[in-house]
């Protein structure tokens, strides 16, 4: 009966064959934010994974940036003044 709904319903469950049968889209938190994925829980699993595996460079771009700011802020807080005096290196 729950393939004939057209609705949105949350769902939560361990069963990956009751979501293999059952869904067609997965809408996922990942990192504070909403990920839509298309197809039923294998089709998901794949996504996900693919997602991943091509997010890590970016998360390394990322990290790279972010680690001089994290030492900035730890060495002066919150006072800008401060903060734009000096360049961590």
């Amino acid at each position: 009966m729950l393939q004939l709904y057209s609705g949105t319903l949350l769902l939560i469950s361990h069963d990956k064959s009751f979501f293999r049968r059952t869904i067609n889209e997965i809408i996922s938190v990942s990192k504070q934010k909403l990920v839509s994925y298309t197809g039923n829980y294998d089709a998901y699993e794949t996504q996900r994974s693919g997602r991943f595996t091509f997010a890590k460079p970016a998360d390394i771009k990322a990290n790279k940036i972010k680690f001089p700011l994290r030492i900035l802020i730890n060495r002066f807080g919150a006072k800008a003044v401060k903060a734009s005096r000096r360049k961590v290196e």
